[in-house]
């Protein structure tokens, strides 16, 4: 799984061409954000051409799920981790897809955008 359906693969790439695209912690927090909707429109205003301001962004009356993608991107952004190993173990409480989701977005943090795009070649 690359994206999680065609909508986060048409948001994450109109979202990329305004950004500094050599910047891998940025792309794997974009990865995370459009992934759902309802995160994305809560956090798109923190988005700028070089990074991230969280203190602009407000998450609010999401579900775990949502709320999980949020932290697995601020833990990428900053390198911390408050998202701990146990949690992405547990499928109670990071579903599968999440959890692809996140690893995806590892994936680019550490290797940028030919991660998502040497994978969508080699699954077409």
């Amino acid at each position: 799984m690359k994206f999680k359906n065609q909508r986060h693969r048409e948001i994450f790439h109109k979202a990329i061409r305004r950004l500094d695209r050599q910047n891998e912690r940025l792309m794997a927090v974009v990865y995370l954000f459009t992934a759902d909707n309802r995160l994305w429109g809560m956090t798109e205003k923190g988005i700028c051409y070089s990074g991230v301001d969280f203190s602009q962004i407000r998450v609010q009356n999401c579900s775990t799920p949502v709320y999980t993608l949020y932290c697995a991107a601020k833990d990428l952004y900053y390198g911390t981790d408050k998202l701990i190993l146990a949690d992405l173990s547990d499928e109670e409480v990071v579903p599968p897809k999440v959890f692809k989701l996140i690893c995806n977005a590892m994936g680019i943090c550490r290797v940028g955008l030919d991660f998502v795009y040497t994978k969508e070649r080699k699954a077409e």
